[in-house]
């Protein structure tokens, strides 16, 4: 039963996220113009821009919220409290401090949280299991490169921190980049002389160094010189702090398994290290990687909300949980502002806790 629960919860927060253009809008989603139908929701659904909606038209199908993330209220209707009515519709959870529709923010405040979850999960994760699981099984003796591969990859990662620092090109190319050098250094040619990596060394002292910094207070400190905050740089802000409990898990996990007598013989049968990496080892710790997942999904949900109640994180003109809530902070008479988006918050952090004790139980099924 808990478990039919949890998929209902999950069901109606993707939902909301995936479907938010057709849930919450002051376009209609099908509307007849010039004798033929059109689908005003699909057209934000599909591209970034607001979509322009005739006059002369007549409605076929209303979404349920009448009202968009950025609509104004036509009649003024600044910080009015639940049920109050307009000349389009209703404001059933009221208005904010700029007279927008709080459970149009709601709505899509959660597919601004699902996305920074799972952004920032993905981009930790992925840090996080490239450095951990090297050092777990190259140890600080297994990987060799030659000097000149030394050198060549530190001129390159160098490189791309000054373009990236710069902005001299897009982040999606520098991420190519990297890639591109570790399989260069990943496939270097073999020479007599080679010199070993310490990797396990550095990982463990990165991972230190990380613990000993308090994220948050970093956090705030590095959101004050940002101007334009989006999803993408939050996120990649978020998973920059967040890497190190990845690493550490995997690296913990990992290590059982890379001296054993399994392993050594897989080694044996001149087996590439990145197919056992890929195909052995990490099916072993899927389950704890999945579990601490869910906890840093709801980890960075926390991070965005607790950053825009401060005033932090995106822009006024985003409707996120955590900016619906400063507006609480400042106006106290305001209590919608506090119970919904704090229900809305506690049932998703809730949800990923359960999510996270399912998959654990699971591992444990599996392991016996």
């Amino acid at each position: 039963m808990k478990k039919y629960f949890l998929y209902c919860i999950a069901t109606f927060l993707l939902t909301l996220a995936v479907g938010a253009e057709f849930i919450a809008n002051d376009d209609p989603i099908l509307y007849e113009y010039e004798d033929e139908w059109h689908c005003g929701a699909c057209d934000e659904w599909f591209s970034s821009f607001e979509h322009q909606t005739p006059k002369e038209i007549r409605e076929i199908l209303k979404p349920l919220v009448p009202f968009g993330p950025g609509t104004l209220s036509s009649m003024g209707l600044y910080l009015q409290p639940p049920l109050t009515e307009e000349v389009k519709g209703t404001h059933w959870l009221g208005t904010d401090s700029q007279s927008r529709d709080v459970l149009a923010g709601l709505v899509y405040g959660t597919r601004y949280a699902l996305l920074i979850g799972a952004i920032s999960a993905f981009f930790a994760f992925g840090v996080g299991f490239l450095l951990g699981a090297s050092a777990a099984y190259y140890g600080n003796k297994r990987l060799k490169l030659p000097p000149a591969a030394w050198m060549t990859g530190i001129l390159l990662l160098t490189l791309l921190i000054y373009i990236y620092v710069f902005s001299l090109l897009p982040f999606s190319l520098i991420l190519v980049g990297g890639a591109l050098t570790l399989l260069m250094l990943h496939y270097w040619p073999s020479s007599r002389r080679q010199w070993a990596l310490p990797i396990d060394q550095w990982v463990s002292k990165g991972i230190e160094l990380f613990d000993s910094l308090p994220a948050l207070f970093v956090l705030l400190a590095w959101s004050a010189t940002i101007d334009n905050w989006n999803i993408w740089n939050l996120s990649l802000l978020i998973a920059f702090f967040r890497w190190p409990t990845f690493a550490r898990l995997i690296r913990a996990e990992m290590s059982r398994w890379t001296h054993s007598p399994w392993v050594h013989s897989l080694r044996d049968l001149n087996m590439s290290d990145f197919w056992i990496i890929r195909t052995q080892l990490f099916n072993l710790i899927l389950v704890p990687i999945s579990v601490h997942a869910a906890f840093s999904i709801a980890g960075a949900v926390s991070i965005e909300a607790t950053l825009s109640f401060l005033g932090f994180g995106l822009g006024a003109e985003v409707q996120s949980w955590g900016r619906l809530l400063s507006d609480a902070r400042q106006f106290f008479h305001a209590w919608w502002l506090v119970v919904f988006p704090g229900l809305l918050l506690v049932l998703f952090l809730w949800w990923t806790n359960q999510c996270a004790q399912q998959l654990q139980k699971i591992g444990e099924k599996t392991t016996r």
